[in-house]
């Protein structure tokens, strides 16, 4: 399927259409959103593989043509009509990231600014969407697809690791931080060792840093 054919999609219910209606020989664009998308949100949702060969990715497609990898960067370098909100990264850290106790800032606490994060979210999609259209008539070599199509594939399968080592490894360096911690404890006679104020307290003040020799 060439590239301008593939499902345009930006509500949920189109996402869904699409994806319900997939078969194998479908293409659904991923635009500008993270393999976690199609591995995690999608495939867990559906209960179906997404393997990448169905997928289209509208960020590698315009780094394949010389634009930046950034979707604001993008956009601008196209010259689109409607443009990446700047008001992003404040909204991501207010709704994205708990805070360092832990809490989350839910939508009735910031309603303004949450109706603004909906607004940057959509505009996001808006944005991909309008990326994908202009290029679309740049379809992708076939060697490039499948460049990005094992890239896919090899980040799927992940890194495969030896979980009792990990654990024991883990288990071991907290053992051993613990029994220099207590040996600093002994010698300086300082409540936190890892204290650079407390180490500075009980080092003699009159030591004499001496050259190397």
């Amino acid at each position: 399927m060439e590239p301008a054919n593939i499902p345009r999609m930006r509500t949920a219910p189109g996402v869904l259409e699409a994806i319900k209606a997939a078969d194998p020989e479908t293409e659904i664009s991923l635009n500008y959103i993270k393999v976690l998308i199609r591995t995690e949100a999608v495939a867990r949702y559906f209960g179906r593989p997404c393997p990448p060969e169905e997928w289209r990715c509208t960020m590698a497609l315009a780094a394949s043509l010389g634009l930046p990898g950034k979707l604001e960067d993008a956009g601008a370098a196209l010259g689109l009509d409607r443009q990446k909100m700047v008001e992003g990264k404040r909204l991501i850290q207010a709704f994205s990231k708990p805070n360092r106790d832990g809490a989350r800032r839910m939508p009735e606490d910031a309603p303004e600014d949450w109706e603004l994060f909906r607004e940057y979210n959509i505009r996001d999609v808006d944005v991909e969407c309008d990326i994908r259209d202009a290029l679309s008539r740049f379809p992708r070599p076939p060697e490039e697809l499948a460049a990005w199509t094992l890239d896919q594939q090899i980040n799927d399968r992940g890194v495969a690791l030896d979980a009792t080592l990990v654990a024991q490894a883990i288990a071991l360096d907290r053992q051993s931080s613990q029994e220099l911690k207590d040996e600093a404890r002994t010698l300086t006679g300082v409540e936190n060792p890892n204290s650079p104020a407390q180490l500075k307290a009980w080092l003699p003040i009159d030591v004499e840093c001496q050259p190397w020799s």
